[in-house]
């Protein structure tokens, strides 16, 4: 189809200023000085509204303002302050008054907490224990804190201070006592996240490090000076009203049962100017130029404006794509009809690179679309790469068996400004806007037109790497060991179950394999759609499982990597004299933490077993959540007897032992379920190909 008429209205806008005019419009709902557009906030609120108007001037369909529950905190602003002398009126006048940023997860203070501030660097056990052993020691004092965000996040510093009686909680960066470079950018950097913490925390604040480092001097130079804080935290939970909304509009196409959605998060952290607000304008250029060109898609275009990807639901770790879960069970219909989602997240930064990740089911056609975007009419850098990750709306979308595709353009660095006062507008390129709306445009044509080109068999090959190659589930390509079939024996699972999953593989094949072979001659291309539609809802959202890291992995993975290891540590224990390091080290590799390649047990190395033991219910998958369609691994509980092997002079190997093998067959028993679901669901896949014909 000639795309010419489509790419001179992107232009036209470009030159109008239309994105920065969304951009603009959206950055002026702030619930702060410094910013802040949270979900089920008046600001958000204002934004919604924006939206859907702007989406009814530009000449879309079915525009719907969607309300959706949503525990809402409007974060309006914090200080910190070194209070100084009284002044000739009698008032203490601050010494010092420090700009502060808020997280989303975290009550205010109430008015003005004032208390001795002890500097207890990273939180951990150890650092509490340097200032005192006095288990009362903290109580009714501030406590400030060094975030070490790589490797441990705001809620379980905030559950260690809340246990010790601190009052409140202020955060700062120490870069040199990081692991990494992530939220290190600058020394006046503030940070905006979401908590993922306990809601009966203590309230907790952050201050750039340039600041933090003042005060940290101030009060080693005068350990009593006396420090306040003022949190202004609106918040109106779910369950009292909270209401957000998702924004949906349309550009109706001749074939009422094929969609294409298009999708970016509207909410934000300080005055974002890529995540995700330049996202959203460059979304909004791509409906308005379609409007403009006279474009008539095949499918359904639909565009979706989520609310509370950032932060959305209190006590969970899994606080964040609220708006994604609450329009996915709201409209259970959108798998059944959706070819393809494009999510918009972090866009268009000035000298960034546009990346299409996304599921194996898209990538040949995205990898042949993206090959032929040379010159001015598209983004300067283009690259691609076969990976979901469970950090953005995508995810949720296609955990629900819709096949995704991640858009994203960024600078190398951006991971240091991200969620910072760093992310600015004026970091946005417009004329980057442009050319991905251009790009975007040439994806939706590729994939609306004729035979949808999904590519079955790149999962088919995907799958058969992990299950069956162990090169491929090793550390050495950053996998934990654990996770291939090589693993079974170790584990002693049923050979008919291995049996039966290798004829399901096998079927599934020579199923992809035939369509392959015959897809050419397909003459119902209608039909044949509808059921490559049916087919990648029954596969992705039987496949998609969240993992360590955060990236996607098959159901079982995990389970067999727990079962595994937790299968070491029984043998170890067993023995006459166990080593105490052989267990240790096999309870190392059980319930890896979601975010990132720290175990679960380290933690136990660094906060007391009653932080651990609170914020592993914060791990558990509440309903409502998208850890919910992670088919998330049993999570282990291994803290007692971890802090027993690691500190008892004679552990009780033997009682031990009996809870380890507990554990072992519970997960056992959940592992070969997994597998014999493992061999239905490629059973089934292989029958629906079939009958694409």
């Amino acid at each position: 189809m000639d795309k010419t008429n489509f790419y001179e209205q992107t232009k036209r806008l470009y030159e109008q200023g239309y994105g920065e005019e969304i951009v603009k419009t959206l950055i002026g709902f702030s619930s702060s000085d410094i910013g802040f557009r949270l979900g089920g906030t008046p600001q958000e609120h204002e934004a919604s509204a924006f939206l859907a108007e702007q989406l009814k001037e530009a000449g879309l369909s079915n525009v719907k303002m969607e309300e959706i529950p949503v525990d809402a905190f409007e974060l309006k602003g914090a200080e910190v302050m070194i209070d100084g002398a009284p002044g000739r009126d009698g008032k203490t006048i601050p010494a010092r008054i420090f700009t502060v940023s808020q997280f989303a997860g975290f009550r205010g203070t109430e008015g003005t907490i004032t208390a001795p501030a002890v500097y207890v660097g990273k939180g951990f056990r150890q650092d509490y224990d340097k200032v005192s052993t006095d288990a009362d020691f903290f109580k009714d004092k501030i406590v400030i804190l060094d975030g070490d965000f790589d490797r441990v996040w705001v809620g379980w510093q905030s559950a260690q201070a809340t246990a010790k009686g601190a009052l409140a909680a202020i955060y700062t960066t120490c870069p040199e006592k990081n692991t990494g470079n992530y939220l290190t950018y600058a020394p006046d950097m503030l940070i905006g996240a979401d908590g993922e913490n306990s809601f009966e925390d203590i309230p907790a604040v952050f201050i750039a490090r340039q600041d933090g480092d003042a005060l940290k001097a101030k009060i080693k130079e005068e350990p009593n000076t006396p420090v306040s804080i003022n949190s202004r935290v609106d918040i109106r939970l779910a369950e009292e009203g909270g209401r957000g909304y998702n924004v949906t509009a349309e550009i109706p196409g001749r074939n009422k049962e094929k969609v294409i959605l298009l999708g970016a998060h509207q909410d934000a952290h300080l005055k974002a100017g890529v995540d995700d607000t330049g996202s959203v304008a460059t979304v909004m250029t791509i409906a308005k130029a379609m409007c403009l060109s006279g474009y008539q898609p095949d499918a359904t275009i639909r565009f979706i404006f989520t609310s509370s990807e950032e932060y959305g639901k209190i006590n969970t770790v899994y606080d964040w794509q609220h708006g994604a879960v609450e329009a996915v069970k709201a409209h259970p219909e959108w798998a059944e009809e959706t070819a393809l989602m494009l999510n918009y997240e972090v866009m268009p930064e000035k000298g960034g690179t546009t990346l299409f990740r996304g599921v194996p089911e898209v990538m040949s056609l995205v990898e042949a679309c993206a090959g032929h975007m040379k010159g001015d009419t598209y983004p300067a850098a283009v690259e691609t790469l076969e990976m979901l990750i469970s950090i953005a709306d995508e995810w949720t979308f296609c955990a629900r068996g819709i096949p995704c595709i991640s858009m994203t353009s960024m600078r190398e660095d951006y991971l240091g400004r991200y969620h910072t006062n760093y992310d600015r507008e004026e970091h946005i390129d417009y004329d980057g806007m442009r050319r991905i709306a251009n790009a975007s445009f040439d994806l939706i044509c590729a994939f609306d037109e004729n035979l949808i080109g999904f590519s079955p068999e790149r999962r088919v090959a995907d799958f058969e790497a992990w299950y069956s190659r162990p090169e491929t589930s090793s550390s050495e390509n950053g996998v934990l060991m654990g996770m291939s079939k090589e693993e079974f024996k170790k584990v002693d699972i049923d050979e008919t179950i291995t049996a039966e999953i290798e004829r399901a593989l096998q079927s599934w094949k020579t199923a992809v394999e035939a369509y392959n072979d015959r897809k050419s001659q397909i003459a119902d291309i209608e039909e044949a759609n509808k059921k490559l539609i049916l087919y990648n809802k029954h596969v992705l959202s039987s496949c998609i499982a969240a993992s360590v890291g955060q990236n996607t992995i098959y159901p079982y993975m995990q389970t067999l990597s727990d079962t595994t290891a937790l299968k070491e540590a029984v043998d170890e224990l067993r023995k006459d004299a166990p080593d105490r390091a052989n267990v240790l080290a096999a309870f190392d590799k059980i319930c890896l933490d979601l975010f990132g390649w720290v175990p679960l047990t380290q933690y136990i190395n660094w906060f007391d077993r009653e932080t651990c033991d609170n914020m592993l219910e914060l791990y558990q998958p509440m309903e409502g959540t998208w850890g919910y369609y992670g088919k998330l691994s049993p999570l282990v509980n291994l803290y007692k007897e971890y802090e027993e092997v690691r500190d008892a002079k004679n552990p009780d190997y033997k009682a031990i032992c009996a809870v380890m093998e507990g554990h072992y067959e519970k997960l056992h028993e959940e592992l070969e379920k997994r597998l014999k679901d493992t061999a239905a669901y490629i059973g089934r896949a292989a029958v629906l190909m079939d009958e694409i014909r």
